[in-house]
């Protein structure tokens, strides 16, 4: 009596008390991670997940985006939603397409380093994902295995969607400069 209850233990509980890594891990393939190379066919996941952690980054430099109380923007999937993601992303193109991608420009991709914790609650190689535009032969990997062309499924959307825009917000050049100017404006 009068002590304040403990959650019981589970798979929330498992996947909230993993820490988001300060910043974006840059996970490289073995051998220079080609298709069929040194495991890059493997699972993401080498055991079923029974809860997902997902942090967010920014694509360029992999700096967190931070949520309210100053650590990386996460969230959790249990059950069905933490399967289907992992399938989802076990299940993307094992080699890049032969088809030329379009070039998009967007400042405002995301990494997403997507943390599967087992049964058991033990957390697994983190995976990291870029959710871009375009998915068109952006890697996803754990480190060994890799995959490409994969799309966030519809489990993920409220929470990509609430994730503030990260290009860098520079304003329009006011005005012409002041002084003498000469030459000319393109410098090589």
């Amino acid at each position: 009596a009068g002590r304040p209850a403990v959650p019981a233990a589970g798979p929330l509980q498992d996947a909230q008390a993993i820490a988001c890594p300060a910043t974006a891990p840059t996970l490289k393939t073995p051998g220079g991670g080609g298709a069929g190379q040194f495991g890059a066919h493997g699972p993401l996941f080498p055991e079923p997940v029974e809860s997902i952690k997902i942090c967010a980054y920014r694509q360029q430099g992999g700096v967190s985006i931070p949520g309210a109380d100053g650590t990386p923007e996460n969230t959790v999937l249990l059950g069905p939603q933490a399967t289907a993601l992992a399938a989802s992303l076990d299940t993307a193109a094992k080699g890049r397409t032969s088809k030329i991608c379009p070039l998009y420009l967007n400042a405002n991709g995301k990494t997403l380093v997507i943390i599967g914790l087992s049964r058991s609650g033990k957390p697994m190689s983190p995976v990291t994902a870029t959710v871009s535009q375009n998915p068109c032969n952006l890697p996803v990997t754990n480190g060994t295995a890799i995959r490409y062309n994969w799309s966030p499924p519809a489990s993920l959307s409220t929470f990509l969607a609430q994730l503030p825009d990260t290009r860098a917000t520079g304003g329009p050049i006011h005005g012409a400069p002041s002084g003498k100017v000469t030459g000319s404006p393109i410098h090589t």
